[in-house]
């Protein structure tokens, strides 16, 4: 079931009124698991986290590892229509150098 101001992967969508939102989990160096979501509208990309169910969800700047996840998860919605490719070259162009 999603929450009002959740988005599908339970990340919180702010006031945005429509965003796509990509989500998974990875586990960092120390063991911790994350739950990443990373939200896309309009040109700009946010990028949040969080650990367990009962914490809120913190922005971050994300590492390469994280940007190259972003992409191959918005490369898999290309085939199926999910995402336009203007969508998916915007999203590329808004990977820092």
């Amino acid at each position: 079931m999603i929450q009002a101001g959740l988005g599908a992967c339970g990340c919180p969508l702010g006031h945005y009124l429509w965003v796509m939102e990509f989500g998974w989990w990875t586990t960092d160096d120390e063991g911790i698991k994350w739950q990443i979501c990373a939200r896309f509208h309009g040109g700009n990309v946010v990028f949040s986290r969080k650990t367990g169910h009962n914490t809120g969800w913190d922005d971050y700047e994300p590492t390469d590892e994280h940007w190259d996840r972003l992409i191959k998860e918005a490369e898999r919605r290309l085939p199926r229509r999910l995402m336009s490719t203007k969508e998916f070259n915007r999203l590329k162009e808004c990977r820092p150098l």
